[in-house]
């Protein structure tokens, strides 16, 4: 924590206090990595598909930089960005056989970093960079839930209900070993002037550590030979009620996409 709040001082001073500074405007879109990889098979990956999946993850980022050695164009920055995230928890009949519905989860989150940026710059006005950053994540809402009564898709033998519901901000016990709530940013990029108060940007970035919690509970009615009452049914019970501080765990490094503007505040020749 100490770290932290160091870097975090010594960054808003430079950055409040310097010349040559830069403020910066990206779009970005991204996917998670885990989503760039095929499951394979095996006794320990093989019910994975069932557990919730990424879709993508986009929003815009806000950057101040300030250069703090010019000769090599070392750059301190600080910046935020709002983001909306949706994921995917499917449905699946209890043998495995019929996929019967999703559950779109979306969140919105506030982020917030302090890092570094280093710039090699070429004779044409082209600049390529690199840069880190510590980042510091906040959901808007702690929990959500998603509930349905007994409903059919498509076919009318089986009916199903469900109830997840989705926990942020806090850590509790699961297979991940992180809150989510700190991460690193990783980025890469190229700035081409436009004139002599603007740069198009573009580039690739990787943030790590966008962890969630959740629980998930649901329930399947079977109605053979045209019975009007239940024949059997199936119960996937997750952990709710059963272990309070215990939850499933979802943990993405997300690989984005970004295109933005960059305005020369001021220029320290």
């Amino acid at each position: 924590m100490k770290f932290i709040l160091t870097l975090i001082i010594t960054c808003s001073s430079v950055l409040i206090f310097g010349q040559s500074r830069e403020f910066e405007v990206n779009y970005r879109y991204g996917i998670s990595t885990n989503n760039l990889t095929v499951l394979q098979p095996n006794t320990l990956t093989r019910a994975d598909f069932k557990e919730i999946q990424s879709v993508w993850d986009q929003g815009i980022e806000f950057y101040l930089r300030r250069e703090v050695f010019k000769k090599i164009h070392f750059s301190v920055c600080s910046g935020f960005n709002l983001s909306r995230t949706k994921h995917f928890q499917r449905i699946v009949e209890g043998d495995g056989r019929y996929h019967l519905d999703n559950i779109l989860i979306n969140s919105n989150r506030i982020e917030f970093e302090y890092g570094f940026n280093q710039d090699l710059r070429f004779k044409s006005g082209l600049t390529f960079y690199a840069g880190w950053s510590l980042v510091y994540r906040r959901y808007f809402k702690d929990s959500k839930q998603y509930f349905s009564d007994f409903k059919s898709n498509n076919e009318d033998w089986i009916e199903y209900s469900y109830d997840l519901k989705t926990y942020y901000n806090d850590y509790y016990e699961s297979e991940l070993n992180h809150s989510g709530q700190f991460g690193n940013h990783f980025r890469l990029g190229l700035k081409y002037p436009i004139n002599d108060q603007f740069k198009l940007n573009v580039g690739l970035s990787l943030t790590t550590h966008n962890n969630f919690f959740y629980d998930f509970e649901y329930w399947i009615n079977y109605y053979v030979g045209g019975s009007e009452d239940p024949t059997s049914t199936y119960h996937f019970g997750g952990i709710m009620g059963t272990f309070p501080d215990t939850k499933f765990g979802i943990r993405d490094d997300n690989l984005f996409f970004k295109v933005g503007l960059t305005y020369l505040l001021n220029q320290n020749n």
